[in-house]
């Protein structure tokens, strides 16, 4: 589970499988900022989109900075 009880989904990694449909874009964030801009864009985003998110993640705090608004999801 990778030390945050999640033991039953220890070796699940469907992001390879969900990454070859054509038309569906994939994308886990690896921080709080990508998490926060990331999730815009999916929001954002004309195209379905699946959103991992990484259960380690729920704990990280972080500032986001707002100003620097990244690319488009690809």
């Amino acid at each position: 589970g990778g030390g945050i009880g999640a033991v039953e989904h220890h070796s699940e990694s469907p992001e390879t499988l969900f990454s070859h449909v054509a038309g569906l874009k994939v994308v886990s964030p690896s921080n709080a900022s990508d998490a926060y801009w990331m999730m815009q864009q999916a929001i954002q985003s004309d195209d379905p989109v699946i959103f991992f998110e990484p259960k380690r993640r729920y704990w990280d705090r972080a500032e986001v900075e707002r100003e620097s608004i990244p690319g488009p999801l690809h």
